[in-house]
Protein backbone atom coordinates (compact mmCIF):
# COMPACT_ATOMS: atom_id res chain seq x y z
CA UNK A 1 0.00 0.00 0.00
CA UNK A 2 1.16 3.88 -0.92
CA UNK A 3 -0.65 6.85 0.30
CA UNK A 4 -0.11 10.63 -1.10
CA UNK A 5 -0.89 13.66 0.45
CA UNK A 6 -1.80 16.67 -0.78
CA UNK A 7 -1.86 19.48 1.03
CA UNK A 8 -4.24 22.32 1.07
CA UNK A 9 -3.67 25.82 -0.05
CA UNK A 10 -5.18 29.35 -0.21
CA UNK A 11 -5.61 29.28 -4.25
CA UNK A 12 -8.56 26.49 -5.61
CA UNK A 13 -6.52 23.97 -7.46
CA UNK A 14 -6.89 20.79 -9.15
CA UNK A 15 -4.54 17.71 -10.07
CA UNK A 16 -4.79 14.21 -11.38
CA UNK A 17 -2.73 11.50 -10.82
CA UNK A 18 -1.63 8.28 -12.84
CA UNK A 19 -0.43 5.37 -11.37
CA UNK A 20 1.62 3.04 -13.89
CA UNK A 21 3.47 -0.31 -13.30
CA UNK A 22 6.95 -0.31 -12.60
CA UNK A 23 8.24 -2.55 -14.92
CA UNK A 24 5.82 -2.17 -18.15
CA UNK A 25 5.12 1.18 -17.25
CA UNK A 26 1.39 0.44 -18.31
CA UNK A 27 -1.39 2.38 -16.49
CA UNK A 28 -2.83 0.05 -13.61
CA UNK A 29 -5.46 2.02 -11.88
CA UNK A 30 -8.11 4.78 -13.28
CA UNK A 31 -6.78 8.20 -13.34
CA UNK A 32 -7.94 10.12 -9.72
CA UNK A 33 -8.95 13.58 -10.04
CA UNK A 34 -8.63 16.32 -7.35
CA UNK A 35 -10.49 19.42 -7.06
CA UNK A 36 -10.98 22.17 -5.10
CA UNK A 37 -9.80 20.26 -1.32
CA UNK A 38 -9.57 21.91 1.68
CA UNK A 39 -7.50 20.80 4.42
CA UNK A 40 -5.51 18.44 2.48
CA UNK A 41 -6.14 15.32 0.77
CA UNK A 42 -4.94 11.86 1.04
CA UNK A 43 -4.68 9.03 -2.24
CA UNK A 44 -4.45 5.43 -1.30
CA UNK A 45 -3.27 2.89 -3.94
CA UNK A 46 -3.18 -1.16 -2.87
CA UNK A 47 -0.33 -2.91 -5.03
CA UNK A 48 2.15 -5.55 -4.21
CA UNK A 49 4.98 -4.50 -7.19
CA UNK A 50 7.10 -1.74 -8.29
CA UNK A 51 4.47 1.24 -9.53
CA UNK A 52 5.25 5.00 -11.14
CA UNK A 53 2.97 8.01 -10.81
CA UNK A 54 2.96 10.70 -12.26
CA UNK A 55 0.83 14.27 -11.02
CA UNK A 56 -0.48 16.49 -12.92
CA UNK A 57 -1.22 19.57 -12.25
CA UNK A 58 -4.61 20.60 -14.03
CA UNK A 59 -6.02 24.39 -12.25
CA UNK A 60 -4.57 26.55 -9.90
CA UNK A 61 -0.92 28.22 -9.48
CA UNK A 62 0.79 25.25 -8.43
CA UNK A 63 0.09 21.54 -6.70
CA UNK A 64 2.31 20.33 -4.17
CA UNK A 65 3.17 16.67 -2.66
CA UNK A 66 3.99 16.77 0.98
CA UNK A 67 4.09 12.80 2.00
CA UNK A 68 4.43 9.73 0.36
CA UNK A 69 3.50 6.63 2.73
CA UNK A 70 4.21 3.32 2.87
CA UNK A 71 2.16 0.64 4.79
Amino acid sequence: MVSLYFPSGDDEKSLAVEMFDGRTRELIAPVKVLSDYKGGEYMVYEYDRSARFRIDHVRGDFVSLREICFG
